[in-house]
């Protein structure tokens, strides 16, 4: 059984008929990020073209819970690739294809349309609010690393030893930023944190750096680049957890892979708890992240290995999450 998560791009490309049509054991995943992509503008033509594909594979189709459930994860691994699941969602997908995606286009499809429209600005305009955050993350980033760190980030192979625990240390840096006072809410055990989406978004953000540094720190002030690119790295950071990502946007596909790396060699939860890192155990929560030792898992010598360079509307499936009101108690998604 493989489940891959789907990123917006990929689900019109025929390479996502292919898989799902391959075996009735593979399982496509949709997030809370594709679905508000999906329904962000013209809703009622976007959604129906772009769900056709999913639309004919419902029962290989999972739709994972929504960020604010996720960012909220204690770090435990029992059943966590489950615990990501939303059982009640991926139930009605069939419905939704059904009523929603197939269904004659009328009024109330039109009305159904223009709600999860709405929802899905809303919720792109709170992110948007909170993107310039990742300027501020980025010149903390920028002091962290001296000249020769620099040099080698610039450098098109793999990173030397101490340079990878340096990435770490930042990802770990990053998710004390966006925690910000609410350091109580999040585990501090670092073998409990590996398994959390905070720390792996985090670690994607310090993926991300490094690669932006490689390619000349490209300009990503344009608020539409900067939005997407957030987006992407949300995606990106969930989808470790499980066992690929599907993408047409090879820059997207290989942050996966270096953090899905990363996370395994910290002992993390990867592949659905397949992954070599994890191999069904808990991380070791003596990890310290901060000290003076290599982290566990990663190399102790200068060999260069490890990184590559390079509303109550529940009653429908597939809606933007935000449009559910499943909002813990007191729970917020983390900004940027």
């Amino acid at each position: 059984m493989q489940r891959l998560v789907i990123d917006t791009n990929y689900l019109a490309d025929e390479g996502l008929q292919n898989y799902l049509a391959a075996s009735r054991h593979n399982f496509g995943l949709i997030n809370q990020i594709t679905m508000v992509e999906v329904h962000k503008e013209y809703a009622a033509t976007n959604a129906r073209r772009l769900m056709q594909i999913a639309c004919r594979f419902p029962g290989q189709i999972i739709i994972l819970r929504d960020l604010v459930d996720l960012t909220n994860m204690d770090g435990t691994t029992a059943r966590l690739s489950r615990r990501m699941i939303d059982a009640d969602q991926t139930a009605k997908f069939g419905a939704y294809c059904e009523t929603i995606i197939h269904a004659p286009l009328d009024t109330a499809i039109e009305r159904q349309f223009a709600f999860f429209e709405e929802q899905s600005r809303e919720y792109l305009a709170e992110v948007a609010q909170t993107a310039p955050r990742l300027f501020n993350l980025f010149r903390m980033a920028e002091r962290a690393f001296d000249a020769s760190d620099v040099r080698h980030l610039c450098k098109r192979q793999s990173y030397p030893a101490d340079l990878q625990k340096k990435l770490v240390h930042l990802a770990f840096a990053i998710r004390e930023v966006l925690i910000g006072a609410q350091q109580d809410r999040f585990p501090k055990e670092a073998g409990l944190a590996i398994n959390t989406y905070l720390l792996r978004y985090s670690l994607v953000v310090a993926m991300f750096f490094a690669r932006w540094v490689k390619t000349g720190r490209n300009d990503i002030s344009n608020p539409k680049r900067l939005l997407n690119q957030i987006l992407d790295m949300k995606i990106t950071a969930i989808a470790t957890f499980f066992d690929g990502l599907l993408t047409r946007e090879p820059d997207m596909a290989e942050m996966y892979e270096e953090a899905s790396f990363v996370s395994a060699a910290l002992g993390g939860y990867t592949k659905c708890g397949k992954g070599h890192g994890h191999e069904g155990r808990e991380a070791a929560a003596s990890l310290d992240p901060f000290d003076s030792r290599t982290p566990a898992g990663m190399p102790d010598d200068e060999r260069a290995v490890g990184v590559r360079g390079g509303n109550g509307s529940d009653a429908v499936a597939g809606a933007p999450a935000r449009a559910r009101g499943r909002r813990s108690p007191g729970a917020e998604e983390t900004p940027a």
